[in-house]
């Protein structure tokens, strides 16, 4: 064994035996007992011992761990009890207190050397605790560049993850928060507010696509609606896929009624016949994305207010992507 078990602290009182190990000489961690001689020892530096030879390592009797060793739990209320000083006390901490509340300490000692709160940031400074408030008054331009710059990966991680997400299902659901306000900003004269969702993959190698959404539609007939609209565009696998798209869209505005029975979802499918007519839409992009297609008039304000559609403030458009048309429906 070439790591002592025991617990290696300075104890304010002279050890009793009892509470030493005789294999580590060190106070006795989660101790146990032999039942044939009484003997004690930390239970990692027993198991140890044992895998060399199956016997006491102080009188050689024969000994099975599994049967003749139990817990002496008696033992380690004593050993926790005693008294120790800090580990740092020659750092100049006077704290002393049982072994039980050493873990308690260290979580609080001035005298422990601590990483900087902003070490995931990138900072690697340490100090002691109570040293660490005049790092972190000094230093609070580079934290704040530092934490600018893990916001800006993580900003990317998460837009990675999310187009990853969106790869693995033909089904995607968009949260739409504070709609109420959104629509009021659309409303108001000359803003033509429109809103993206996040992109998603029909496939997990297919073609990429986004949401649009005019709360107040997107032109002036269509005020007094919200207009939605499907919009393809250029993703990583465009040169393995066929085109021009014609793959079913199901756009569907969520009823959130709780009893899925009464629930008077909007549902509406693109047509073979519309893709024809714009096949602009549904060509491979050649820019970052083509021209929408969808629904000017999606569902009216009025009908918007009826039914479950919007819950605290908060609506969910749901798009399918179906299997490719076959027919001319």
């Amino acid at each position: 064994m070439t790591t002592p078990q025991g617990y290696d602290f300075d104890f304010v009182d002279k050890l009793a035996d009892d509470c030493i190990c005789k294999i580590c000489h060190l106070a006795l961690r989660q101790p146990v007992q032999t039942r044939c001689c009484g003997h004690r020892f930390c239970k990692d530096c027993l198991v140890e011992a044992t895998k060399r030879q199956s016997e006491c390592p102080l009188d050689r009797k024969p000994l099975n761990i599994e049967k003749d060793v139990f817990d002496d739990k008696a033992a380690e209320r004593t050993v926790k009890s005693l008294r120790i000083t800090c580990p740092r006390r020659c750092k100049g901490c006077p704290w002393q207190g049982e072994l039980a509340n050493v873990k308690v300490h260290d979580k609080k000692c001035d005298y422990m050397i601590v990483p900087c709160t902003f070490q995931r940031s990138g900072c690697d400074f340490k100090t002691q605790r109570k040293n660490m408030e005049e790092h972190l008054e000094k230093k609070i331009k580079e934290h704040l560049v530092l934490t600018q710059d893990e916001n800006e990966k993580l900003k990317k991680t998460l837009a990675q993850i999310k187009e990853q997400v969106g790869r693995c299902t033909n089904k995607f659901i968009w949260k739409i928060n504070n709609f109420t306000d959104d629509l009021e900003k659309a409303k108001q004269p000359g803003e033509g507010h429109l809103m993206y969702s996040d992109p998603l993959y029909t496939d997990k190698y297919g073609y990429k696509m986004r949401v649009i959404l005019y709360p107040n539609g997107d032109r002036d007939d269509a005020t007094g609606h919200v207009s939605i609209f499907i919009q393809l565009l250029r993703g990583e696998y465009d040169a393995v896929l066929p085109w021009p798209f014609a793959r079913k869209i199901t756009i569907t505005l969520l009823d959130q009624k709780e009893d899925l029975q009464e629930r008077k979802n909007v549902e509406k499918t693109t047509s073979y016949k519309g893709m024809l007519n714009n096949s602009e839409a549904f060509n491979r992009p050649t820019t970052d994305s083509n021209t929408g297609l969808g629904y000017k008039k999606f569902i009216s304000h009025e009908e918007l207010m009826t039914e479950n559609y919007i819950v605290d403030d908060t609506i969910f458009l749901q798009v399918e992507v179906g299997e490719e048309y076959t027919g001319t429906e």
